[in-house]
C-alpha cells in the first residue's frame, strides 16, 4: 500500500504511521532523506517496536543555517509560482557532479518530484525545518542498522553520516562511490548493498522480506518511507 504523508511536522508524521500500524507486531522501516528523519522519530517514539532500521542519504542531525537559508528561497520561490523551475534547479545538488549532464536522471527525477506539487512541497519543507536534532537517541537504538550514503553526496555531506554509525552500536556502514543523493538512481548495483536482517533493498517498488514478529502478534509490518527532497510517500506491505 502506498500512500501521501501530509503530516507537517516530522513526529507527527512518525506518530501517525505508528497510529497506522497499531493493529500489527513490529515494524522494520527503510527511509531515505527526509524518510530518514521520520524513520529516527519513530525510533525516538517506539524504539521497541522496531526490529531492523535502514537509513540511506539521511543524517540525524538538524539543519545548518545555510540548510535553512536555501529552503526558504526555494519556498518563496514555489510559494510565487515557480515550482517546475525550482525542481530543475534542485537537480544539481540531488546527484554526483559527474551525473549532472545524465539526462536519464534527470527525466527519473522529474518524473519523481513533478507530481508532488506545490502545497505538498511546502508542507514537508515546514516539516524539515523545524525536525529536532536526533543524534542523541542513537546510542538507545538496539535494532539491526544498515547505513547507506552516496560518496559525493552534496545535497547531506558524506561526513554527517559518517557520525551515525559511530554512535549507534549495531549499524552497518556503506558508502556508495560514484552517487550523489539519488544513490538507487545514480547506481543501481546498490540495490544489492546488504541491509539489516528483516529488509531488502529497494527496487522500483522498493520492498522487505520479513522477519520474526513479537510472540504477542504473529504479523510484522514493513515500512518504506521514500523521499529525496521533494515528496514524502509511504510504502507498507
Amino acid at each position: 500500500m502506498q500512500q501521501d504523508l501530509e503530516r507537517e511536522d516530522c513526529p507527527g508524521t512518525a506518530s501517525a504511521l505508528l497510529f497506522s500500524c497499531e493493529n500489527v507486531g513490529d515494524i522494520a522501516v527503510l527511509g531515505t532523506s527526509m524518510g530518514g528523519y521520520v524513520a529516527l522519530e519513530v525510533i525516538r517514539q517506539a524504539p521497541d517496536r522496531v526490529t531492523a532500521l535502514a537509513l540511506v542519504s539521511t543524517s540525524a542531525r538538524a539543519d545548518s543555517a545555510e540548510q535553512l537559508q536555501a529552503r526558504a528561497r526555494q519556498s518563496v520561490r514555489v510559494e510565487g509560482g515557480h515550482f517546475d523551475a525550482v525542481v530543475d534547479a534542485a537537480f544539481p545538488g540531488v546527484v554526483a557532479a559527474d551525473n549532472e549532464s545524465d539526462d536519464a536522471l534527470l527525466a527519473a527525477w522529474r518524473a519523481m518530484t513533478s507530481p508532488v506539487g506545490a502545497q505538498a512541497f511546502l508542507r514537508q519543507q515546514q516539516a524539515v525545518v523545524q525536525r529536532a536534532d536526533l543524534r542523541s537517541i542513537l546510542p538507545s537504538s538496539a535494532c539491526p542498522t544498515a547505513i547507506i550514503h552516496g560518496a559525493q553526496d552534496r545535497l547531506i555531506p558524506l561526513n554527517a553520516a559518517e557520525e551515525m554509525p559511530e554512535a549507534l552500536p549495531t549499524s552497518r556502514f556503506t558508502v556508495v562511490e560514484g552517487a550523489g543523493h539519488s544513490l538507487f538512481h545514480e547506481q543501481p548495483a546498490a540495490h544489492g548493498t546488504p541491509l539489516a536482517p528483516g529488509l531488502s533493498p529497494p527496487h522500483n517498488q522498493p520492498s522487505v522480506k520479513p522477519s520474526p514478529a513479537r510472540k504477542s502478534d504473529s504479523r510484522q509490518e514493513h515500512v518504506f518511507l521514500a523521499a529525496i527532497a521533494f515528496g514524502l510517500k509511504q510504502i507498507r506491505n
